[in-house]
């Protein structure tokens, strides 16, 4: 559509059925409108998930001086966020109140994301219309907080497409987001890779020192892992990695957590679609546009692969973020189209708008499936709403669970609650997690479902002998695979970092003998 259709005059019709797209103030009004919402939305939602206090446990030990771990005096990585644990960590340090420190720092993420989008399309109408996309996704706005890393991933996400399509591709500032992307969590490598790649291939030669420079802190990162922790990938992927699930039983999961998006959050998939072909039918194509959807389709096929996960639509914000940026890309092609999806968007997410009771009863009710709604399960006590004034989230059972653990008598206990209840235990209490987030020999002794199994809950059956072998800090295993595998544990994440013995210990249990079979 031309842009330079004569405006009309007062009182007169429209020159054309989009003319109204050239009214700046109009599109300005539109563009502030929609931020609102959208800010308001993401505030509306706001909370705080139990998986949240496994990263603010360690955020807490090291801003205490104990070290970036989950039982002090055991270097083990239970955090699959390092950047932001990390930023994290900058803002529970001066305050130490780390609630506020997660809302604060999740609605900068927030703004951070409304200002690329401004940026993208200079606040006009089609900035509007992604900003009222976003906003009517329920699961986009609930994990917009919820102190996972979603927030900063969008952000991220939402800089790194800025500057692929708005930006030379010769700026380092490119090769850094896509590095921190990555930093911010390993597996959403699939959406930028496709877009690093097609930059690398063009000019490898003029692009290869900024690639360097740029990943620079995702590579000091894997080195500070594997000399601090003795390996080099978060210890959650060990434990749900080695587990003895076939592949077709990970895919039927995966396309289960997919149609539950459907009837939860019925947005997101239809417009992820939507994207994945306006960008492949667009003409004239631009390659670039077409890496950003191919990282979209590769990461969907990633969390298929992977079973999904038991948080609703937890793992779809990320690719909802950048299919809403491609789209945004292709709808000045068709208005009409544009109108109608946002009239649905609105359609879909009218609950968004309605006010929230501060008094919200806990509903959480696991379906066969294993998938949750997360914040409804929560949000009784860690919703926004329920924590300006008091801190309600110290009166959940699991943290008062917790706080009975530290009070008690015992200094290693059994527990599977490593988030609210290991949060509230304190360093004094060292907790061995059946589900193997937080501990190291169990993460390596494989899973094998004895029926059904539900994603992100692979509990382990503790070895005989495991906890007294941590409270004595005496090997007691039995099974010579387990007493071998614990022993090289235990100098790696407790031994003295630069020791011979502990560095073959790591060379030892990350390349040959990496695990033990199932007792």
């Amino acid at each position: 559509m031309s842009t330079s259709a004569p405006a009309a005059a007062d009182g007169d019709p429209p020159a054309s059925p989009g003319s109204w797209l050239h009214d700046r103030s109009l599109a300005a009004g539109l563009a502030v409108l929609a931020s609102m919402v959208f800010l308001g939305a993401i505030i509306r939602l706001g909370w705080l998930s139990d998986d949240a206090f496994v990263s603010f446990r360690a955020i807490d030990n090291l801003v205490s001086g104990r070290g970036l771990v989950s039982n002090v005096g055991e270097r083990v990585q239970g955090f699959t966020n390092p950047l932001w644990t990390l930023l994290m960590a900058l803002a529970y340090w001066p305050s130490g109140d780390i609630y506020g420190s997660a809302m604060v720092l999740s609605l900068l993420c927030c703004l951070g994301t409304v200002y690329f989008v401004w940026r993208l399309h200079g606040g006009g109408w089609r900035t509007a219309w992604t900003l009222l996309l976003l906003a009517m996704s329920v699961r986009f706005a609930g994990f917009s907080t919820g102190g996972l890393e979603n927030c900063l991933a969008h952000l991220l996400l939402a800089a790194f497409f800025y500057l692929s399509t708005r930006q030379p591709a010769t700026s380092p500032w490119f090769w850094l987001l896509g590095g921190l992307v990555v930093l911010n969590r390993l597996d959403h490598a699939l959406l930028v890779l496709p877009a690093l790649s097609l930059v690398a291939a063009r000019d490898w030669r003029q692009s290869w020192r900024r690639c360097l420079l740029g990943l620079a802190p995702l590579a000091a990162w894997f080195v500070f892992a594997i000399v601090y922790y003795g390996f080099p990938y978060p210890n959650t992927a060990y434990a749900k990695l080695n587990a003895a699930i076939p592949l077709g039983a990970h895919i039927a999961q995966g396309l289960a957590y997919l149609t539950d998006s459907v009837f939860t959050d019925p947005l997101v998939l239809p417009v992820i679609l939507l994207s994945v072909l306006a960008t492949l039918w667009a003409r004239p194509r631009s390659r670039l546009l077409l890496a950003h959807g191919v990282g979209v389709v590769l990461y969907l096929l990633y969390v298929c692969g992977i079973g999904g996960d038991f948080m609703s639509g937890r793992f779809l914000t990320a690719p909802f973020l950048v299919a809403v940026l491609l789209l945004s890309e292709q709808i000045d092609r068709q208005p009409l189209a544009a109108v109608a999806l946002a009239a649905v968007a609105l359609l879909t997410g009218h609950r968004l708008l309605a006010p929230v009771p501060s008094d919200v009863g806990t509903v959480c009710s696991v379906p066969a499936s294993g998938i949750v709604d997360e914040r409804g399960c929560y949000v009784e006590h860690t919703g926004l709403a329920q924590n300006v004034r008091t801190k309600k989230f110290k009166r959940h059972p699991y943290f008062q669970e917790g706080i009975a653990l530290r009070d008690g008598p015992k200094r290693v206990v059994v527990n599977d609650g490593p988030g609210l209840a290991g949060f509230a235990a304190g360093p004094g209490v060292h907790t061995i997690d059946p589900m193997a987030l937080t501990d190291p020999l169990l993460a390596r002794i494989a899973f094998r479902p004895g029926g059904d199994w539900r994603p992100g809950h692979l509990t382990r059956r503790v070895p005989d002998g495991y906890p007294e072998s941590v409270e004595r800090g005496e090997n007691l295993l039995k099974d010579p695979c387990a007493r071998d595998l614990l022993t090289d544990l235990w100098l790696i994440t407790r031994g003295p970092l630069f020791s011979g013995g502990r560095w073959r210990a790591i060379a030892r249990r990350n390349l040959l003998a990496r695990t033990c079979p199932a007792p």
